[in-house]
This record gives structure tokens, C-alpha cells and sequence, in this order.
């Protein structure tokens, strides 16, 4: 793809440039010559623009809608979609947010060596640096949020738009600079060296290595970093260690899980270790063995494909709740609604359970079928329910059923687990519940709505981003070569999508309520 910075405009006019079929987009930065047949959406994220795209560029999320005018003529686009074939001017478009909010829980981070672990997560990325006692952490929106809010999509839209080299040099700026960032910020000197967890597709992008093979069957990686492929330049100075994968679907960032596990855990604990993002991987410790499974939750959870959803950002909606005066909500910030987060809405199906406005089929009920009167409460054009929590934050049918399919999917892994391990849900000791959204849910709502089994209620321990805690021990433990690949080897993966009992199991599962 050709694009010329905005002082190249005239040069372009007067035809300086020869031999090329170009097309002028202007934005508000500045004006650009493109080629022909260029699709908008990737033509923007070239010139630095971050367009959100939930769906990676398929067409059908309509999150990166924008306004622009051509031949005299304003229109709305969706710019995945919308092929340059003459000059444009782009009016108006949202861009995603580049700081997000979480909770990492990073008090239980060793303090007793110096060294610098990434968490590389789909929806964000976690840097801690630790050097002489004093520990410090940033966290950032993945770079790589615009093209598609989760791994399959991202991969496809890599694929589509031929940017794999591009895409991983996106990821290992944003790594190396997160870490001059805090070393700037507090006089410390750069680390040549930094541990890095993340999942088996995200390492794939930031080695530079295709991970398309993982996303179609038999879903099997290019590499599972366990030898000299472990390694990663970020820049001249910096260099990148990553944590071995089990599995195309059980990545750096699990194993990383583990090994933080493994330091924390009682003697003869049975453990379930769920880490609920854009994929809910999990791990069932039960003695010497490790079961462990990925199933394709979606980004529902962390807002993605929903309506008015968005990542943890101020003005998200994290937490909603039923009181006599009605429905109250927070958000991050305390600032005025701008969407909803993974908390926010399973917070508030639970509520809209509780309420009979949406029943245990998943069916949002209009006002017509309901006794319930209240502000907000109305129906779509297809005479489904729906709820406005302000002005222009609201809850569609559409949006109910994406959660319902994650939780279904969650719930029927879980379920898998155990009966592989001969366990029932009273057998297991402890659930520790892993990453940001995991963190900052309400495990009575996620029991609520049947996405936790109502046995894990009371057992259930949320422990912030393992990831990060085992590839900071990873980067201090002389030993964590041999602890990482004794851990792997004792891991016995199981694909959901060959497993017979899979698709039963998820229906089943589909009811709200368990």
C-alpha cells in the first residue's frame, strides 16, 4: 500500500508521482494520495489513525462508521468496506480510546530482584518494571485494538490486508515504548531484557510469524517459543523473552498463569484457573495433571460486538445494580455514560433477570408483554425489548444473545473439565479468575446468569493478571526454564472443537440461570 505524508499533496497534483492510479484522501491531519482499490479502513490505520473495528474489518460491527464526502456528495460509510476509487474528504469518524483502566492487582509482584514483564493481551497490554525496590506499571490499549477486538478476527485482518510486518512493528514499538516511557518517567536506565506472556496469536504477530494456521483446523501454531524462536528484538536495545505455549489456543500468557499459580497454590489443592477475555482458557489442577481447554467466548466480555460496548475506559458503565428506586449504574471515572463493559453488562443481564424483562431463554421482553413501567424501557423495530441506561448508552436483544452464547460457551468448557477429571463442581477447592475482566466482574452476577457454576459462588478468588505475576517471576527465577517446561509437560490440552459432547453441552448450557 502507497500513502505519501500530508506535504506530498501538491507533488501528487501536479502528477510528480509517475505511473501510479492514486486517489487524494484529506483528512484532519492533512491530505494524502492512496492508491486505487485501497480499502479506507486500512488506509487509515497506515497513516496512524486508530479506527475501531470490533469485527476486523468483516463489515458487519459498524464500529468504524464515518462520514465522508465525495463529488459534492456527504455520505456514511463503513470504511472496512469502502474501496477508494476518488478523492475524498474524511469528515468525521470515532477513534478507540488509547488508555484503558483495570486492575491488575499487582500487590503480590516480586519485589526482590529488578526486571521488566509485558502481559500482551488482545484488549490490552500491562508492562511492570522493578529496579532498586521500587515497582512500577503502565497500561495500554493493544495497538492492534482497531484491527478487530478479538484474535480471530485480528488474524484475519492481517491476512486480508497482507500487514503482518507492519502489524508486529506496531506491537514491538508499543512494548519498547512502555518501557522507555516508565524508565523516562522515573530516571531508571532500559533493560536490555523483558518476559512476555501473551496468547498463542499475539506472540505469533509480535515474532512476526503468520498466525493464520491457528485459526483453521487442526489450529496448529507455527511455534510454541520453547526454543531460540523465543527471543524477539523490539528495538535496537531491548530484547523480548516469550513464555512457551501449550497450544494454539492455551498461549505464553496461561503458562505464565501457572507458574504464578504454582507459587501461590496449597499442597494437594485442586484448582480451576479461568481466564476470561476474548477467549475463556482454563486449567484444572487436580495433582500432577493439568487439563486444559480454550473456548471461543468472543469479545463480548470485554465489549466487543455490543452495541453500545466498549473497553474499560472513563465513561464505561462497570457495574450495574437493582435498588428500590430503580436501576443504578457507575462508571469508571464518575463521568457521564459513553458504553458499557464487560462488568457493566453482566451485571446487568443479571439485573434484567431479576426484573422478568429478559427470561431464562435469552428473549429481552418488550414493555407490551411486562408489568414493569420505567424511563428507558422500550422496543426496537423488531418489537424486541430495550433499554436505555442514558441518552445514548443502551441494551439491545442483539446484545443479550451475544452474552448469552459467551456464557454458554464458558460454562459448557467448565463442565468438560471436570468430567475429563472425574471431578464435580464440590471437588475443586478454589477458582482463581484471571485477567482484567475476570478481576473486575461480579461473581455472584456471572453465577446469576449461569455463566459460573452456582456451586464456584463462594469459591471463587480473583487474583488480577497472572499473566504478568508468572512472567515477572519468570524474568527472576534462575529455575523458571525448567519450572515453565515441567508445567507444559504436564498440561494435557483438550480441543473443544473435535470433542464430541462439545456442541450438546453448549446448548445446554445456553438457558440464562444454568
Amino acid at each position: 500500500m502507497l500513502y505519501l505524508h500530508k506535504y506530498d499533496y501538491f507533488s501528487a497534483l501536479n502528477g510528480e508521482i509517475s505511473g501510479l492510479d492514486t486517489v487524494i484522501v484529506k483528512t484532519q491531519s492533512g491530505s494524502y494520495a492512496a492508491e486505487k482499490g485501497t480499502v479506507l479502513l486500512a488506509f487509515l490505520h497506515d497513516i496512524g489513525m486508530n479506527i475501531p473495528s470490533d469485527c476486523g474489518g468483516a463489515g458487519f460491527c459498524g464500529k468504524c462508521e464515518m462520514e465522508i464526502e465525495c463529488d459534492g456528495i456527504v455520505s456514511t460509510v463503513r470504511s472496512c468496506q469502502y474501496c477508494l476509487d476518488r478523492d475524498i474528504t474524511v469528515l468525521s469518524r470515532a477513534e478507540a480510546a488509547g488508555e484503558i483502566k483495570t486492575d491488575n492487582r499487582i500487590e503480590d509482584l516480586v519485589l526482590s530482584s529488578d526486571y521488566v514483564a509485558i502481559d500482551l493481551g488482545t484488549t490490552a497490554v500491562s508492562a511492570a518494571v522493578c529496579m532498586e525496590g521500587k515497582l512500577f506499571e503502565l497500561t495500554e490499549l493493544n495497538a492492534l485494538s482497531s484491527s478487530g477486538r478479538d484474535v480471530i478476527s485480528r488474524s484475519e485482518y492481517i491476512r486480508k490486508n497482507n500487514c503482518l510486518a507492519e502489524s508486529s512493528g506496531m506491537l514491538r514499538r508499543q512494548l519498547a515504548g512502555m518501557i522507555r516511557k516508565i524508565c523516562s518517567a522515573n530516571g531508571l536506565p532500559v533493560p536490555g531484557r523483558v518476559t512476555v506472556g501473551g496468547n498463542t496469536i499475539m506472540q505469533h504477530i509480535l515474532a512476526g510469524v503468520d498466525p493464520y494456521p491457528i485459526t483453521v483446523y487442526p489450529f496448529e501454531p507455527a511455534s510454541l517459543f520453547k526454543g531460540e524462536d523465543r527471543y524477539v528484538k523490539l528495538d535496537d536495545e531491548i530484547t523480548a523473552e516469550l513464555m512457551p505455549c501449550v497450544a494454539g489456543y492455551f498461549g505464553g500468557d496461561l503458562t505464565a498463569g501457572l507458574l504464578y499459580l504454582r507459587h501461590r497454590m496449597e499442597k494437594d489443592e485442586t484448582a480451576l484457573l479461568i481466564d476470561i477475555g476474548t477467549n475463556g482458557e482454563m486449567a484444572l489442577i487436580n495433582g500432577d495433571s493439568i487439563t486444559c481447554c480454550s473456548v471461543a467466548s468472543g469479545p463480548a466480555f470485554e465489549g466487543g460486538n455490543i452495541e453500545c460496548g466498549m473497553t474499560g475506559t472513563d465513561g464505561a458503565i462497570d457495574h450495574v445494580s437493582l435498588t428500590e428506586e430503580g436501576i443504578r449504574y457507575s462508571t469508571i471515572g464518575n463521568t457521564a455514560p459513553k458504553g458499557i463493559c464487560g462488568s457493566g453488562i453482566i451485571d446487568l443481564v443479571s439485573v434484567l433477570l431479576k426484573m422478568g424483562i429478559v427470561d431464562t431463554t435469552g428473549r429481552f421482553l418488550p414493555p407490551s408483554e411486562t408489568d414493569i413501567y420505567m424511563g428507558g424501557y422500550t422496543e426496537d423495530e423488531n418489537e424486541n425489548g430495550m433499554l436505555y441506561l442514558g441518552s445514548s448508552v443502551f441494551i439491545t436483544a442483539k446484545d443479550i444473545r451475544m452474552i448469552q452464547m459467551a456464557k454458554a460457551a464458558l460454562a459448557a468448557g467448565i463442565e468438560i473439565l471436570l468430567r475429563e477429571c472425574g471431578l464435580d463442581q464440590s471437588q475443586v477447592d478454589t477458582v482463581y479468575l484471571a485477567g482484567g475482566f475476570g478481576t473486575l466482574m461480579d461473581v455472584s452476577s456471572a453465577a446469576d446468569i449461569g455463566m459460573i457454576p452456582e456451586g464456584f459462588r463462594n469459591r471463587c478468588v480473583p487474583c488480577g493478571n497472572t499473566s504478568l505475576k508468572g512472567a515477572a517471576r519468570a524474568a527472576v527465577s534462575q529455575d523458571a526454564g525448567s519450572e515453565l517446561a515441567e508445567l507444559c509437560g504436564r498440561c494435557r490440552y483438550i480441543e473443544l472443537s473435535s470433542y464430541s459432547d462439545f456442541n450438546g453441552l453448549y446448548v445446554s448450557n445456553m438457558m440464562f440461570g444454568g
